[in-house]
């Protein structure tokens, strides 16, 4: 009888310890999964509200940026309104790009086409040649990725959302071109978002975030139908532009100054 006993309180010990064990290795296996699988979301604004799309802003995001690997995913989203093509003429109108000060590396980076409504959009990846992707310097390059008519004088929505090495553009809610380079998009060493960097262009910048997750096409429809910040446009830009009145108030009072 003793000896039963024995076996089975043996029995359920080892019974016990395999069952802590396998709880173990769930539990290894789990934490494994959710970081290979399950990364944490981190979204961050980059624009809140409304901002003159002429004035230069910087982005320094630190290692926020770290989710941006080699392989993975982002999204960017954004509003912009533009107001008149004639600003800048024959020369590319910045939006925004991730990188150096110079954009040449930019990963992503969008301007305004220099001559027309269309969006430049470009992508430094690995194993590309060492050419500058500023359109300032080099319009014509690797052109696979932009946007034709984009309208003027009516918000617009953008979203460009990365997925290992295809890029979606997305506008108004719309899938308008999705491109698949032949490497891997690179990340930049530097963690900074310049938003409107040499003088931008003429309207308005809203609501502009980055996600490190590759956002659906029914999310990004969704972002679109949510809108953008509500603004008075006309009252908005009587503030930022003078008037015909005042232009001519200011010359008048600008000419007596130099007549006496």
């Amino acid at each position: 009888m003793d000896f039963v006993n024995k076996i089975i309180k043996n029995q359920v010990f080892i019974t016990f310890i395999t069952i802590i064990i396998v709880l173990f290795l769930c539990l290894i296996i789990y934490r494994v999964l959710k970081h290979l699988f399950l990364k944490k979301k981190n979204l961050i604004r980059l624009v809140k509200g409304v901002k003159d799309a002429r004035i230069y802003t910087k982005v320094n995001l630190g290692n926020k940026l770290d989710d941006l690997t080699p392989g993975l995913e982002y999204t960017f989203s954004g509003w912009f309104y533009i107001r008149d093509l004639d600003y800048k003429y024959s020369r590319p109108k910045h939006i925004f790009h991730v990188g150096g000060p110079d954009g040449s590396d930019a990963a992503p980076g969008v301007w305004l086409h220099p001559k027309n409504n269309n969006i430049i959009i470009r992508m430094h990846t690995h194993n590309r040649e060492a050419k500058s992707l500023n359109p300032e310097i080099n319009l014509e390059i690797n052109k696979n990725c932009d946007i034709e008519n984009i309208e003027v004088q009516r918000w617009i929505h953008l979203g460009i959302v990365l997925q290992n090495k295809t890029m979606d553009v997305y506008i108004n809610g719309q899938l308008r071109r999705s491109c698949t380079y032949n490497n891997i998009p690179k990340t930049n060493d530097t963690s900074t978002i310049h938003i409107n960097k040499d003088g931008g262009f003429d309207g308005i910048v809203s609501d502009m975030f980055y996600s490190n997750i590759a956002y659906s096409a029914p999310t990004m429809y969704d972002l679109y139908r949510k809108g953008h910040n509500s603004v008075d446009l006309k009252h908005y830009f009587s503030k930022i532009y003078p008037s015909l009145q005042q232009l001519k108030s200011n010359a008048a009072n600008l000419q007596k100054c130099l007549t006496n």
